[in-house]
């Protein structure tokens, strides 16, 4: 289901599936006029799917996984849930992790880009959430 703010969909365990997902969630920032927010809310939203489909799901495409992405007035939810165990994600934030290590880049992304995230407690769903800082208008 989508509205004029918010996303709401069961997307199969796929990755193909994850680039839908991706320019649905485009169009919502730039028809509210926050095209700004395209490319770290893109590399949010592909880190979390990807790690849904791969990790989550083991990449068998029969099984789905919730997305959620809502634009509020001052914040940009993003919230993915799949099927799986989940993981230690207390464990996993305790690490240090580097670029080119094979695991861990997904913390390193949320770290830099949201300004909050939130695992459930089994680790297989995450809430994501983005500030949205307001422009100052002009005063002329």
């Amino acid at each position: 289901m989508s509205s004029g703010k918010s996303l709401n969909l069961n997307i199969k365990a796929d990755l193909k599936e994850i680039d839908n997902f991706c320019m649905e969630a485009e169009k919502l920032l730039r028809n509210n006029s926050l095209g700004e927010y395209v490319f770290p809310v893109q590399l949010l939203l592909r880190e979390a799917l990807t790690n849904a489909v791969v990790h989550g799901c083991r990449k068998q495409s029969k099984l789905m996984i919730k997305c959620y992405f809502n634009i509020l007035e001052n914040e940009i939810r993003m919230e993915i849930k799949d099927p799986g165990d989940g993981f230690d994600w207390k464990f996993a934030q305790s690490k240090d992790y580097t670029l080119s290590a094979d695991s861990g880049r997904g913390l390193l992304i949320f770290n830099k880009y949201a300004s909050e995230y939130i695992y459930n407690k089994a680790g297989n769903g995450v809430l994501i959430k983005m500030i949205i800082v307001q422009k100052e208008k002009d005063h002329e």
